[in-house]
């Protein structure tokens, strides 16, 4: 009989291979790609449904040109070149302008092989840019992208990234050709401002454009103008702007005239405003954005009105913004703080950087609250700092629905952590700081080693080691904290800093509480030091807690 680990649906091998992969980081590099193939590819040897599925994972990524894996002659070889969703080619400059097209592309790609399912392409131009005689260097611009573009002749997401100092030198003709080749006639591009207004103005195409990833500063007039033209088929835009006044150029015409974008649905803005030359915040009329699904804003908020969420309200279901006492002012003022404004808001992160007295007041934390409280998603950064006084009166609004309370500034005391927990019948992850408990560290029958342990750089071996003895101590009826019956059945993650003062017996006292009233957490993050987890698999190996949890499960029942 076959194991039936080889008859798995697909839906929890998706699951299986999704857990096997490592974190993704926000740039997804040439490491993360390595350290996927290397996670997933001893799995393909499993059987034939495995296999297919690790493979659509290990290659739905490929590179030419570099040591990544896997790379795009791996790839012929196991016959797979059609799982493939994007290649990132990477190749010197000088090369491509030095070396006939053909010969250089057939040093990483067999000749006359072609790949139209493949959709997007990462170009990388490594090293300077080559000054090569004019003639001859538009030649080999034009071949190059013919061959290119005949090897993949159906991309229509393209990526271009250099290392070319385009603030001091202006692109020679060679290379802005390449660039208008490469960029012009696709749906979607990603490339910085600098290259981008270098490659424009595109020629005439009947493509529109929908996705668009690049930055602008005041000079690069011509890529607002890009933006603005494409007004009416732009789905997604990622904006890096010198200044948070340059959103003017998005919203409005040079005549003043507004700029209504009737698909747009993900922005994402990234205002780099100096703290010294700071400009008066713009407001504008109409309805620019009137679908928008998805919106970021990190850096200043750019405007002094609800301009850019102006008739969002029942279609906006993320929201990422960074804030500041004064930005959550002109928010309140504008009316987007107003409590039920977001009808469908599934997930809002929230981020303040700065301490001391720039962190949010309470306040204005409590007015945050009030608007996003039936989020079904809440994040908070640590610039959140606020008691659980402040939190209370919105416990009822967040037991309707949050499943993931991410808080982790805002300090509660043991028994607040437990109530807050029981209050909400549908959390799965949780976040927040405990503030020191005399109980939770007190030492009664815990060896005087344990202390010792806990006064070193503490390793996960010595925080199981002192969860175990806080264990054993439970299990004696001296304990001052005996366990009582589970307050949640869907808490699966959590995360529970103990304040500074409250040391790592306190720390296990409360991973072993919440372990035992909390049974379907898996993952026990911070509570120690933010260099390791506790996993509950690490509880279970030690008998005095499969006491403990065994005689709690006798009494609840």
């Amino acid at each position: 009989m076959e194991p039936t680990v080889q008859h798995l649906p697909i839906p929890v091998l998706e699951r299986v291979i999704y857990y096997l992969t490592p974190e993704k980081s926000i740039n997804v590099g040439q490491h993360y790609q390595n350290s996927v193939y290397e996670a997933i590819m001893p799995v393909s040897h499993v059987c034939q449904s495995w296999r297919q599925v690790s493979l659509c994972h290990a290659f739905r990524y490929v590179h030419v040109g570099t040591h990544t894996k896997p790379t795009l002659k791996l790839a012929q070889t196991l016959k797979v070149c059609d799982l493939i969703k994007g290649v990132t080619i990477k190749l010197q400059t000088n090369s491509i302008f030095h070396t006939p097209s053909a010969a250089l592309l057939r040093r990483h790609i067999a000749s006359d092989l072609s790949f139209p399912s493949i959709k997007s392409l990462t170009f990388i131009f490594a090293g300077n840019i080559y000054w090569a005689k004019g003639a001859l260097a538009k030649l080999r611009s034009r071949q190059f992208s013919n061959e290119l573009l005949r090897i993949f002749p159906s991309i229509t997401h393209i990526g271009v990234e250099h290392n070319w100092d385009l603030l001091s030198d202006n692109l020679p003709s060679h290379i802005v050709n390449l660039l208008k080749r490469l960029l012009a006639g696709r749906t979607a591009i990603t490339t910085d401002g600098y290259c981008l207004a270098d490659a424009l103005p595109f020629p005439p195409t009947p493509v529109p454009l929908q996705s668009l990833a690049t930055s602008g500063c005041g000079k690069m007039t011509n890529v607002f103008t890009l933006i603005r033209k494409n007004s009416q088929s732009l789905q997604r835009l990622h904006l890096d702007l010198s200044a948070s006044v340059l959103i003017r150029r998005v919203v409005t015409n040079s005549d003043g005239s507004a700029v209504v974008y009737p698909q747009l649905h993900i922005i994402r803005l990234t205002t780099m405003d100096k703290s010294w030359n700071v400009a008066p915040r713009p407001s504008f009329d109409g309805v620019p954005f009137p679908v928008l699904r998805s919106l970021t804003i990190h850096g200043r908020y750019p405007v002094s009105d609800d301009s850019i969420l102006r008739g969002s309200e029942d279609s906006l279901t993320f929201l990422d913004l960074h804030l500041w006492d004064s930005t959550i002012d002109i928010l309140g003022a504008a009316g987007l703080l107003d409590e039920g404004r977001y009808m469908v808001l599934e997930s809002v992160r929230l981020t303040n950087s700065s301490t001391g007295s720039n962190m949010i007041t309470e306040d204005r934390a409590s007015l945050v609250l009030g608007a996003f409280h039936r989020t079904p998603m809440i994040e908070f950064s640590d610039g959140f700092q606020f008691g659980y006084t402040i939190l209370q009166p919105y416990i009822s609004g967040l037991a309707q629905g949050v499943r993931d309370l991410k808080i982790p500034g805002v300090r509660c005391t043991f028994d607040e952590i437990l109530h807050l927990i029981e209050s909400l019948p549908f959390i799965r992850s949780l976040a927040v700081t405990c503030r020191r408990s005399a109980a939770l560290a007190d030492m009664t029958d815990i060896p005087a080693v344990v202390e010792s342990v806990a006064q070193v750089g503490l390793t996960k071996n010595d925080a199981v080691g002192i969860i175990a003895h806080v264990c054993q101590a439970m299990g004696r009826t001296s304990s001052p904290i005996l366990p009582e019956p589970p307050i949640s059945q869907t808490l699966q993650n959590i995360s529970v800093r103990p304040d500074h003062s409250g040391g790592h017996v306190q720390a296990a006292w409360l991973t072993t509480i919440l372990a035992l009233r909390c049974p379907t957490i898996r993952i026990f993050r911070s509570f120690f030091t933010e260099d390791f987890d506790i996993a509950r698999a690490d509880l279970v190996r030690d008998k005095h807690f499969a006491e403990l949890a065994a005689r709690l499960s006798t009494d609840s029942n």
